[in-house]
């Protein structure tokens, strides 16, 4: 296989024995390879995996019929392949939002001594 296209789902009905049987439908297909169902329109986004473009038109007219719409997006360049998340995230700089670090004040009045952290975060 080498021919990828990501497909949008409208389907014509939606209570949950259709949206059952629908997710159980897209199982039993092997060139979908990634099925996810989505708030709102569209219903669900596929990606589909085929030989070859005709290959992928055959098994578009296949399933067409279960479906209020189908539209496809072939994809012309892939600029980012898919890539692990970060494990760790790096602590936002000093100042940012989200900062709960003491912030180093001074009041009026309190002189020219050393600066104390205040207790509440900022």
């Amino acid at each position: 296989m080498g021919f990828e296209v990501p497909v949008f789902v409208h389907l014509r009905h939606s209570d949950r024995q259709q949206l059952a049987a629908f997710d159980e439908g897209l199982v039993a297909i092997p060139e979908v390879n990634q099925a996810e169902r989505l708030f709102g329109t569209p219903g669900y986004l596929l990606r589909v995996e085929t030989e070859d473009l005709d290959a992928y038109q055959r098994l578009f007219e296949e399933q067409r019929a279960n479906t209020n719409q189908l539209m496809s997006t072939i994809v012309m360049r892939r600029v980012i392949a898919t890539r692990p998340m970060p494990i760790q995230r790096k602590p936002p700089p000093q100042g940012c939002l989200g900062d709960r670090r003491p912030r180093i004040v001074r009041r009026s009045g309190e002189g020219e001594g050393p600066l104390q952290p205040r207790s509440e975060a900022i």
